[in-house]
């Protein structure tokens, strides 16, 4: 499967067809999956140093190395946007599931309580997630912390 990509991705730059985002963030996940962590890291570089990645797809690439538990790559990759500026509640959320993923919740907290240093609010999604990490590692007072937490800004119901 990986040849077959690489030569379909040969091909189109012959043709002088650009790669969206939506293919380079399935490669990058192919690679992941696939075993090639290296490539996979140098596919996102190529992309990142090219600075034409939307929010959307850095949350991709996060999720795709955060899924299969390489949480230092999904870090790197929420750095890199971190430094590009195109944060949005989105990529938070997912680094948080990455987080939750390797079982390192004081970082998924510690990231969660920083999102209104970035002017971001948590939305319900990350909330959610959130109560529901914690509620199944058995940390039970973290989880009821955030649970009214989301209460009081009306997420409850």
């Amino acid at each position: 499967m990986v040849a077959e990509a690489e030569k379909l991705i040969s091909e189109m730059a012959e043709r002088g067809m650009e790669i969206d985002e939506f293919t380079q963030s399935s490669l990058t996940r192919m690679y992941i999956e696939s075993g090639m962590l290296e490539k996979s890291w140098s596919w996102f570089q190529r992309f990142h140093l090219g600075g034409n990645m939307t929010s959307e797809c850095y949350s991709a690439n996060t999720d795709a190395f955060g899924e299969r538990g390489y949480i230092l790559e999904a870090q790197k990759v929420f750095e890199c946007c971190q430094q590009v500026k195109k944060m949005t509640i989105l990529e938070f959320n997912v680094m948080i599931k990455a987080y939750g993923i390797s079982k390192k919740f004081q970082q998924a907290c510690c990231l969660f309580d920083s999102m209104e240093e970035h002017g971001l609010i948590p939305d319900r999604c990350g909330y959610n997630s959130l109560v529901q990490m914690l509620a199944t590692a058995d940390l039970p007072q973290k989880a009821t912390f955030y649970l009214r937490k989301m209460q009081e800004v009306g997420f409850g119901d």
